[in-house]
């Protein structure tokens, strides 16, 4: 009956809680119990309210030169043996040299000795070289690089696809469980086929693997809310491998997050004040980031609040150098910007340092004809510059060639599709908004 007991949290000072729950809680749940640095042992002497640590981790070159510090300190341990051998030896050498007839054992000692200086000068340079090759290390992590650009991928212009489409993710239930999706929105799939997936009335991100029954909770999942751990309505998500974190679209807070791949414990805010609704990063590592209501797509250096202005900015219109209601954007391989124009039924290419697009597909009022769209979703655009776009209004997805007048429809019979992507082989990914679920086509190679 203790067990049952309600307690209050010192720390986060959460209610409510049964007595037989409170050690989990502090040992896993509690943002504001103090956790020490996972490289404690290599002296960070960081600690710090457990919603902090996602952020620490990020910042903490001690825990990225771990591989060298485990170096230093076995050659440490190696140089304190010698250190204790050259120490007995010199004391038995003095003994030694009390008696002549011991003379030529002192000789063998003394050579013992200088072969120990020898092999103590070597690890002395072998730790000087080891210190030297860490501050390249450091010098080297910043600014570091995404890995294979979605933008790489190879699909052919008259490539086509196999129209029975079979679910990978989700289901016709909307219910909160794992094993199924309510109105999902932006994903991504990696190299392993590995969907990552804004699961958006649900809000989490969830990560399903190939062939899996249901997807893992890997940010959010704790109810809609603002906190560190929470997410409202994300919209987008994509994975920075090469400094292992998500990137999240939190719509209704109105804040980029980056959430520590591994650790669903918390996100860091990195933009704030911002109704953002797709991103996409270029082969630099920049953040790109639609803002809904300001009409406007910007660029942003990750970890700076502030960023440049890369597409519209003059205010809700229709003119090539407006925008109104930018949903997602894609970044091309000359790092040229391409953004689905939902309100004005379009999608608009702005090259760098230009004061105005060009449309590359619609743009012709909202309708069902081949030269036309309806709310267009995610987009992705190919190295021959073909433009796929989720058509949500017209319920296809359609492809554009480039300079092309109308496109012509992919995969029709979608329920509201409002993005797409496509994996290293080519096969095509479909998030269907009101079946709640991602559908895959695989690649016709006939």
């Amino acid at each position: 009956m203790l067990n049952k007991v309600l307690v209050r949290c010192n720390w986060c000072h959460e209610l409510n809680i049964e007595r037989g729950n409170f050690s989990e809680h502090i040992n896993k749940l509690c943002p504001k119990f103090v956790v020490p640095c996972s490289a404690g042992n290599y002296s960070c002497t960081w600690n710090g309210p457990r919603d902090e640590f996602a952020s620490h981790l990020i910042q903490c070159t001690t825990e990225l030169r771990m591989f060298c510090l485990d170096q230093f300190k076995h050659i440490t341990e190696k140089i304190n043996e010698l250190q204790l051998d050259t120490t007995r030896i010199i004391s038995q050498r003095e003994v030694l040299m009390s008696s002549d007839q011991l003379k030529s054992e002192t000789i063998r000692h003394d050579q013992h000795g200088q072969t120990l200086e020898n092999e103590h000068q070597q690890f002395q340079s072998k730790l000087s070289n080891l210190g030297q090759q860490s501050e390249l290390l450091k010098q080297k992590i910043p600014p570091l690089k995404l890995s294979a650009p979605i933008s790489g991928i190879s699909i052919h212009p008259n490539a086509k696809w196999k129209q029975s489409g079979q679910r990978v993710a989700g289901g016709n239930s909307s219910d909160g469980d794992k094993f199924h999706l309510h109105h999902p929105h932006g994903f991504c799939v990696d190299d392993d086929q590995v969907l990552y997936i804004a699961d958006s009335t649900n809000n989490r991100i969830l990560k399903w693997r190939c062939g899996a029954m249901m997807g893992e909770i890997i940010a959010g999942g704790k109810g809609k809310g603002d906190g560190s751990a929470q997410l409202n309505r994300p919209s987008d998500v994509i994975v920075d491998r090469t400094r292992s974190n998500l990137l999240i679209c939190d719509y209704q807070n109105r804040r980029v997050v980056r959430w520590r791949l591994g650790y669903n414990t918390c996100g860091e805010t990195i933009i704030s004040d911002i109704d953002c609704h797709g991103l996409a990063m270029d082969k630099e590592g920049y953040l790109y980031v639609t803002d809904y209501k300001k009409n406007e797509v910007r660029k942003y250096e990750i970890g700076k609040p502030h960023g440049i202005l890369v597409a519209g900015g003059n205010g809700q219109g229709s003119r090539l150098d407006q925008l109104h209601g930018p949903l997602y954007v894609f970044v091309g391989r000359d790092n040229s910007v391409y953004v689905s124009d939902e309100k004005n039924n379009r999608v608009v290419k702005w090259k760098t340092a230009s004061k105005k697009g060009v449309v590359v597909a619609g743009g012709r009022n909202r309708g069902n004809g081949l030269e036309q769209l309806s709310e267009p979703g995610k987009i992705f655009v190919s190295p021959w510059n073909a433009v796929y776009v989720a058509d949500w209004g017209n319920d296809r997805i359609m492809s554009w060639p480039q300079e092309a007048t109308h496109g012509h429809v992919v995969v029709g019979k979608s329920r509201r599709p409002v993005s797409l992507t496509f994996d290293q082989h080519g096969n095509l990914y479909v998030a269907n908004q009101w079946d709640h679920e991602i559908r895959k086509f695989d690649i016709d190679r006939n």
